[in-house]
């Protein structure tokens, strides 16, 4: 039998190859079909990989080539990529944009509450990250994030 610690391991390094084969499949289709879902899924591996600038350019191709504008109600690796690279204008314009057209995402909440944290907003991120509980009470990383301002422990994350 392994154990639970080598099967953790093993697990993410499954994940990694599969995200790093998925770039590699979305990287030959963008350069080939010049696709945004493509460049949208090359984004979206990238920010698996953490390689958060080339994630956000991924992106800004994706959109440029014209995405859904449901897109970002489910996938949100436009939002880590832009907040990861300190783009805090662009994770609120994806907010307002992606709320213009839905209602009841939480992740819209808790990316915006990221923001203002970021910049130092405390009250504004509280506010945004008990909306996001509101939505959805078992939203773990709303939860921690306004822990961490409460506790004055919340630093913005540093870039890749």
């Amino acid at each position: 039998h392994l154990s639970i610690r080598r099967q953790r391991q093993m697990c993410i390094r499954d994940r990694i190859y599969a995200a790093q084969q998925a770039l590699n499949t979305a990287r030959n289709e963008a350069v080939s079909i010049n696709d945004g879902w493509a460049w949208y899924n090359m984004g979206t591996s990238l920010t698996y990989l953490k390689q958060y600038y080339d994630a956000a350019t991924a992106f800004n191709e994706a959109f440029r080539l014209g995405m859904p504008y449901r897109t970002t109600w489910y996938r949100f690796g436009p939002f880590e990529a832009y907040y990861y690279t300190g783009n805090y204008d662009a994770v609120i314009n994806l907010v307002d944009n992606t709320e213009a057209t839905t209602v009841y995402v939480e992740e819209l909440s808790y990316w915006r509450g990221m923001v203002f944290a970021a910049r130092g907003q405390a009250d504004l991120a509280i506010n945004e990250f008990d909306n996001a509980l509101t939505f959805n009470r078992n939203f773990a990383a709303a939860l921690e994030a306004k822990t961490a301002i409460e506790n004055g422990t919340f630093s913005a994350a540093a870039s890749s």
